[in-house]
């Protein structure tokens, strides 16, 4: 509606005039209500075409990020340049910089669906033989297998040898296997053996060894736990007799209870006869329970009355003088352990 104008003062007739004019004028200018769409008008002619627009910017994909969350620390902080893309693993989409925006809009996913299963391809030629691999480490042992099927029988072994008498036994010849002959038992007992017991003493030095190692020519029997032997000491190549108690040892360990003493002597001066003042003198060689070690002794009166023997310690000096030319002779039969 428009501003009503301020007249100047008018005649009654001339007012009424005017405010006809006014409610006319109300009227008309009051809306009506909406009518009925008309059709729709013809297809214009088309407009001519617009001018060619600048060239946009090439599209580059710069790489990659696993999700949004991993692009907005990284890439998505900083703005871009024109054409700068970045792709999401995560849900494929592409995030592109946006000129005008200036920010980082996301364009939707760049990987299109998944397509139809190829067809099987050819076969392909067969590679070269590739290099021999390390050793691998050790596995874990294996669960025992099943036990396997009986073997067949053997072939018959030669057995003991056929022949032979009531009283004869089975002896072997030599080494070789199955080598055997029939004797009579009666002819079989133990074998001597010789050996070279430890000879000791404090002090004690010589310089035989081996063949002229001072025992060397002595002997024992066994026979089951039976024990026989004869021990021969010779002293010719002693340097030096020392101070200490002379010494030697048995073959075999005697048993457990046993505490032997056995018979033995010395020829001082082999160059007088055995018989002969200091030709010799009567010894003892004992041990301890569970030893081997023979400790020499000879035997001299007491002073008490009636003067019994009793043993003292066998050394260089006392009772005699042991040289080159002396020998000393142990011998006793024992039991040893089994």
């Amino acid at each position: 509606m428009q501003e009503r104008q301020i007249l100047p003062r008018i005649s009654k007739a001339e007012q009424r005039i005017v405010d006809l004019y006014h409610k006319v004028a109300e009227v008309e200018t009051t809306p009506g209500p909406q009518g009925i769409q008309g059709p729709q008008g013809t297809q214009g002619i088309q407009g001519t075409q617009g001018i060619q627009g600048e060239v946009g910017a090439a599209l580059t994909v710069l790489g990659s990020y696993p999700d949004l969350a991993a692009f907005q620390v990284g890439a998505g902080s900083a703005p871009g340049n024109p054409g700068e893309a970045w792709l999401l693993i995560s849900d494929g989409s592409l995030y592109v910089w946006h000129t005008i925006t200036n920010t980082w809009d996301d364009v939707g996913d760049l990987q299109g669906p998944q397509g139809l299963q190829g067809i099987q391809g050819i076969q392909g030629i067969q590679g070269i033989q590739g290099q021999q691999g390390i050793q691998g480490i050790k596995g874990d042992t294996g669960n025992t297998g099943d036990k396997g099927d009986q073997g067949i029988q053997g072939a018959v072994g030669p057995g003991v040898a056929i022949g032979g008498t009531a009283g004869q036994v089975l002896v072997k010849v030599n080494g070789s296997n199955y080598n055997t002959t029939w004797v009579d038992a009666s002819t079989i007992g133990p074998v001597t053996t010789r050996w070279s017991p430890v000879f000791q003493a404090t002090g004690l030095t010589f310089t035989g060894s081996n063949g002229t190692y001072p025992t060397y020519n002595s002997y024992y029997v066994r026979f089951g736990q039976m024990v026989s032997f004869n021990i021969v000491i010779d002293l010719s190549t002693v340097t030096n007799f020392g101070t200490g108690q002379f010494k030697t040892e048995l073959p075999f360990l005697p048993i457990p209870t046993a505490a032997n003493h056995f018979s033995a002597w010395s020829w001082v001066n082999t160059a007088l006869p055995p018989d002969e003042l200091n030709g010799h003198i009567q010894m003892v060689a004992d041990h301890l329970p569970n030893s081997l070690v023979l400790d020499l002794h000879w035997l001299k009166e007491t002073t008490a009355t009636p003067k019994p023997l009793i043993e003292s310690l066998l050394i260089q000096g006392t009772p005699v003088i042991f040289t080159t030319n002396s020998k000393m002779y142990i011998n006793g039969t024992y039991i040893c352990v089994p």
